[in-house]
């Protein structure tokens, strides 16, 4: 491993490694490359990269060693000490090097934002999208802190779907449509003896 450390919380990492795994009685020889950044500029804005290339293991009856790229990219703001707001990606591609043929291409995207109205009261919403399902998640939560061991919390939980993946029969194509949705009131309490 190589380790970089710059001036204002600026950290980059370089490596290498290879190792054996067993899966289904053979013995898989695989090597993991990998480049990672850190950016801490202040308390109000952060960033972290990472990117690799390796080889994987597909887990099927018949396995096979693959060729595999994983990114993931993390990035918080933070403007004022009541608004925070960050945003996840993750990538993860599968290759079958024996023709060339993709096998996967998932991507991943998170965004979660919070504003804190009072000492006592906040909001948070969370997204999250999915790209091998065509999911879209959606979470509201309102919570209040009554005393310091009650807190009240009360959220709407959205998921949509391409009705693709649902049934073509009954949706139009291309359009996302709501496959559930949950309303909740969760009260908790501490107790003391």
């Amino acid at each position: 491993m190589t380790f970089f450390r710059f001036v204002r919380n600026i950290n980059a990492r370089m490596q290498n490694w290879r190792e054996i795994e067993r899966f289904g009685g053979i013995e898989f020889l695989k090597y993991h490359h990998r480049v990672m950044g850190e950016l801490n500029f202040s308390r109000r804005l952060s960033a972290s990269l990472s990117w690799g290339w390796e080889d994987g293991v597909r887990y099927t009856e018949n396995p096979f060693l693959g060729r595999a790229k994983l990114g993931s990219a993390e990035f918080s703001f933070r403007p004022t000490s009541r608004f925070e707001t960050g945003f996840t990606a993750n990538l993860s591609r599968f290759v079958d090097p024996r023709s060339n043929a993709e096998v996967f291409d998932v991507r991943l995207y998170r965004t979660r934002t919070t504003y804190q109205f009072t000492e006592r009261l906040l909001v948070r919403n969370i997204l999250e999208y999915d790209s091998w399902e065509n999911k879209l998640g959606v979470n509201l939560l309102l919570t209040y802190r009554i005393n310091a061991g009650t807190v009240a919390f009360l959220g709407v939980d959205d998921r949509l779907q391409d009705e693709t993946n649902i049934n073509p029969n009954f949706f139009d194509a291309g359009v996302l449509r709501r496959t559930s949705r949950a309303f909740f009131f969760k009260l908790s309490y501490l107790f003391r003896q």
